[in-house]
């Protein structure tokens, strides 16, 4: 898989307000490098990207997309690396993930899921019943259109907190915070099948404060037993009952046992920012022109 960065720079030569978003495309198997020059039509500056490969096409595509949280209005472009063009797609039916309140995510995980040729956000729908209900929007980069899938069966309630989409065990996965007590993983055995969402595991906050005390630097009313605010996980990966985590606040990653339910802390001499620049990286030889 290749990487993308992204810069942003005002433009200077059109109309004030305008920006001009510039995707450095690197390949570190082939060495190879790419740049491309995306104009910010949308108007509202809070442009994403997202980027997979289209097997049909054998080409990788880049997603660019703004989502307003208010009336749920939103713009999507694709860019194929195959004929180096922009194209405007079908607006998303409903409101992806990083519309939604932080409360609900953490936004900076969820500007799309790559996952065999999908993308693949959480978004909130409630335009059947008007009731709040949580589903995936995935995007097929082949005929770029779109299907959604239901969460867990039961998982219908709005107040759970600190959702996150991630691909762990080849699996399309999903974690959350329940109560502020516990946070639990589920995987989708069958892509796109409801039935087969499996629970891999809770683990208590009050257990891993005991082992991996985390002391903010502002401390809210009540927060020392809101854990879940505290901790915000994200799961790095898993291995039979060893799991590798991450913590935002602490900004360090740890090792969990599931099975003794034991921590121990990973050293570094760096601070590595899980929550904003990591990326999955799987070596390919696709070029990237």
């Amino acid at each position: 898989m290749h990487q993308i960065t992204q810069t942003r720079r005002r433009s200077s030569r059109k109309p004030a307000g305008t920006f001009e978003y510039w995707l450095h495309f690197s390949n570190p198997a082939t060495r190879t490098t790419r740049s491309e020059k995306f104009e910010d039509t949308f108007g509202h500056h809070n442009c994403r990207f997202t980027f997979g490969y289209d097997a049909s096409t054998k080409t990788y595509k880049v997603v660019a997309f703004r989502a307003e949280k208010n009336n749920g209005s939103s713009d999507v472009k694709v860019f194929n690396l195959g004929d180096n063009c922009w194209r405007n797609i079908q607006n998303f039916p409903v409101a992806p993930n990083n519309s939604l309140d932080h409360y609900y995510t953490l936004d900076s995980l969820n500007n799309g899921v790559h996952f065999y040729g999908t993308i693949n956000w959480l978004a909130l729908d409630k335009s059947i019943t008007h009731i709040k209900k949580f589903v995936i929007l995935s995007l097929d980069l082949s005929t770029e259109t779109y299907k959604q899938f239901l969460l867990p069966l039961g998982f219908d309630e709005v107040p759970f907190s600190q959702l996150v989409l991630r691909v762990l065990m080849d699996c399309l996965c999903f974690s959350h915070d329940s109560n502020n007590t516990e946070f639990i993983l589920w995987k989708m055995k069958e892509y796109g099948v409801q039935e087969s969402w499996t629970q891999v595991f809770k683990i208590s906050y009050q257990n891993l404060a005991m082992q991996l005390p985390i002391r903010l630097l502002v401390e809210p009313p009540m927060l020392n037993i809101r854990y879940g605010h505290r901790y915000q996980l994200m799961c790095l990966y898993i291995n039979a009952d060893i799991v590798i985590f991450a913590s935002k606040h602490c900004k360090k990653s740890f090792i969990y046992n599931l099975k003794d339910k034991t921590v121990v802390k990973i050293k570094s001499r760096y601070t590595i920012r899980w929550f904003h620049d990591s990326k999955d990286y799987v070596e390919s030889l696709v070029s990237v022109h």
